[in-house]
């Protein structure tokens, strides 16, 4: 048994000036403003058309993330329905040491440590005797850990991210969508810049 932390990993190698390029040159095909293209007219651009709720545009690039976290965020991640999901499946994987996310807002206590060593000495006797995974894992729990792999366009990842980054989110979710979001800006600031100043300059 071992308590691990969540964690976010990009899956693509991003290339943010010429994710903003492309989108500008998409952009302009509405305004048929190719001509005003230049080295770094994509800021200015991508900038409006954000201020004027014009993201229609930026569903045209999309961002691959693995999320290492609990079954229960993972769960609440797929509520959003605009993006295709690979999660780590507990009907067929069969774990010889399971790992449990530790929740960021309190700690396991002992009892609650030894109640997981159970969960899962009981998960392995089940095995033994002949059990399938699907079958063994009804008595996991929801800090079980799983790795799920999302893919969104960033309009959807910026959606999701303004409802999952904010404190009324779950605490575990509020975590790694912050953790998420950091990555994001640093590697396409113009795109996440206000959801950036929103939820990382004054809390984080």
């Amino acid at each position: 048994m071992k308590l691990i932390n969540q964690s976010v990993e990009l899956i693509d190698e991003i290339d943010g000036i010429s994710i903003l390029k492309k989108l500008e040159k998409i952009g302009r095909l509405c305004y048929k403003s190719e001509s005003k293209i230049t080295e770094d007219s994509h800021k200015k651009f991508i900038t409006n058309i954000l201020k004027r709720g014009h993201e229609a545009i930026i569903e045209h690039s999309h961002i691959t993330i693995k999320w290492i976290t609990d079954r229960s965020i993972s769960h609440e991640l797929v509520r959003h329905r605009i993006a295709n999901y690979a999660q780590e499946s507990q009907r067929y994987v069969k774990y010889n040491d399971i790992e449990f996310i530790k929740p960021v807002d309190f700690e396991f206590s002992n009892k609650d440590i030894w109640y997981l060593i159970d969960v899962e000495a009981k998960y392995k006797s089940l095995i033994k005797e002949g059990k399938a995974p699907q079958q063994a894992r009804a008595i996991l729990p929801n800090c079980t850990k799983t790795e799920i792999i999302f893919t969104m366009n960033l309009r959807e990842l910026r959606h999701m991210l303004s409802l999952r980054c904010d404190v009324s989110a779950h605490p575990n979710m509020r975590d790694i969508s912050i953790q998420t979001l950091k990555l994001l800006h640093n590697n396409i600031p113009i795109i996440f810049d206000d959801l950036f100043e929103r939820f990382c300059l004054t809390d984080c």
